[in-house]
């Protein structure tokens, strides 16, 4: 995504804002290891998934012909800017084994960013785009943006909804460039028209879920690509926890080594 888009962002983002109108802050989200990382985290990139079974291939290098063949060859966006809509699809995610997750911010630091939308997939060629803060002239009435991220976060912080958020796979989308323009014509994502801005996210959201159904079975067939994807998970969850908290040193323990 042209923006952090992951729900760890989602949830940080949640909990600045929600912190400052008096409300809980949120605690991040981040992907389930299988390597002994603490219960509580959620979104892991290859938990299996039953669509997984369904036509995947087993390779992890993903060519045109297998990239289109997971392809939807149309994709499905609702475009979600009524509380009705929105119910249909918290409803949706709420009951889904997996959700595919990409967001749109201000921002790519992640403590710094604002959200201005999130999109949501949890089968292939069907997903919504949720528009919060896009701010540009005659821009459509939007939902407001503390109350929707209320509403998803006990989702958001439920270990037991497992979200994705990462993609990689030989099927071409719109780029952010060709989105919002390069250099110093280009225009912050709040400022991109609510119906492009839709079918960019919600394409990435879409590309998410196919990314998982294609490695999943590879990585669960191969022991080696196992153990080394538990091993950067657990890594990574190690340094968020740096990034996040910062580290105090030790002085005079680290001179006596």
């Amino acid at each position: 995504a042209g923006a952090a888009g992951t729900a760890s962002t989602v949830a940080a983002v949640a909990g600045q804002q929600q912190a400052a109108n008096g409300m809980p802050a949120a605690r991040a989200t981040r992907p389930t290891g299988m390597g002994g990382l603490a219960p509580g985290e959620s979104g892991d990139l290859f938990a299996e998934s039953p669509a997984a079974a369904d036509g995947a291939s087993d390779g992890m290098v993903v060519d045109g012909a297998d990239a289109a063949s997971v392809a939807p060859d149309s994709l499905q966006v609702d475009t979600v800017t009524d509380w009705p809509l929105f119910e249909v699809w918290l409803a949706r995610v709420q009951a889904a084994e997996l959700t595919a997750l990409d967001t749109e911010t201000t921002s790519l630091i992640e403590m710094q960013a604002e959200v201005v939308g999130i999109s949501l997939c949890v089968q292939a060629g069907q997903a919504a785009y949720i528009p919060l803060a896009h701010n540009y002239p005659d821009a459509p009435l939007q939902l407001p943006r503390d109350e929707v991220l209320a509403r998803l976060k006990p989702w958001l912080e439920n270990p037991a909804a497992r979200k994705l958020g990462e993609r990689h796979l030989g099927r071409s989308g719109t780029t952010y460039e060709e989105l919002c323009g390069k250099g110093a014509h280009q225009i912050p994502f709040a400022q991109v028209d609510v119906a492009k801005a839709a079918a960019y996210a919600a394409e990435d959201a879409d590309q998410t879920l196919a990314v998982h159904n294609m490695l999943w079975p590879r990585l669960q067939a191969d022991s080696d690509l196992r153990f080394i994807y538990e091993l950067e998970v657990a890594s990574s969850e190690a340094l968020y926890r740096v990034e996040r908290n910062g580290v105090l040193i030790d002085a005079p323990t680290l001179a006596a080594q």
